[in-house]
């Protein structure tokens, strides 16, 4: 049986989009799928996802973003999987202001 693969990097990578919103639900791939997309992209992306085994994960995604530039953030938990989010640059100005604006509207 083939099971055809398609990458982030050929998802997205013809995408005229100048910021990109990724979801990723691939339950213990994710280091494997950004290391190929993380080195090349250079528009505003925003990943979110569950990081799975994250005591064998979490250092080398730490590596992996920080390397290129990214800001990773992982959540807490007391299992071996936690949520995690992480932005390139050129992003996080623009999307912590529409974040604190949100809150200050809902607060009104």
């Amino acid at each position: 049986m083939e099971i055809p693969v398609i990458t982030l990097p050929d998802a997205v990578g013809a995408c005229a989009a100048e910021r990109i919103l990724i979801k990723l639900g691939i339950e213990g791939m994710e280091v494997e799928a950004l290391s190929t997309f993380i080195p090349s992209e250079r528009r505003a992306v925003h990943v979110v996802g569950e990081l799975h085994d994250v005591s064998r994960n979490a250092p080398l995604m730490k590596e992996l973003f920080s390397m290129y530039g990214w800001t990773l953030k992982l959540g807490e938990s007391p299992h071996d999987t936690c949520n995690f989010r992480d932005v390139l640059p050129r992003l996080c100005r623009c999307y912590h202001q529409s974040t604190a604006s949100s809150k200050q509207r809902s607060r009104h």
